[in-house]
């Protein structure tokens, strides 16, 4: 998975971004297993002299894309929260992807099968 941090009103940090790759362990899971690319853009906004953080996270798979948000005094606890956000939405695309495939394919794929069917009948009338 590429992981890109993007820091914005305060000097580069070791322990965050340690604190982000250990939070980032569960989503790697997922990402193992996908085909295609993963990319993970972290952004994360504050000033070290005023306790307000703002993490915002935009997650790129070949199954969906995820956004999440959140704001607060405590950088790390923002972290946690965004990524855990990143966490349940990705868990809901897999479910539905899983639902697509144990049901046969969406409404699309039905509505061709459908038409096959009927050029069937047609066909078979003739």
């Amino acid at each position: 998975m590429d992981i890109k941090i993007t820091y914005r009103g305060f000097e580069k940090d070791v322990a965050i971004e340690k604190h982000i790759k250990q939070q980032l362990h569960k989503i790697e899971e997922f990402t193992k297993h996908e085909h295609g690319p993963a990319g993970l853009e972290l952004i994360i906004t504050g000033n070290s002299k005023f306790p307000n953080f703002k993490v915002t996270a935009r997650m790129n798979m070949p199954i969906c894309k995820c956004t999440a948000e959140h704001e607060g005094a405590d950088v790390y606890v923002e972290i946690n929260e965004v990524i855990d956000r990143l966490y349940k939405q990705i868990t809901n695309c897999k479910e539905k992807q899983v639902d697509r495939k144990k049901h046969g394919c969406d409404g699309e794929c039905r509505n061709e099968r459908y038409k096959k069917d009927e050029a069937a009948a047609e066909f078979e009338i003739e």
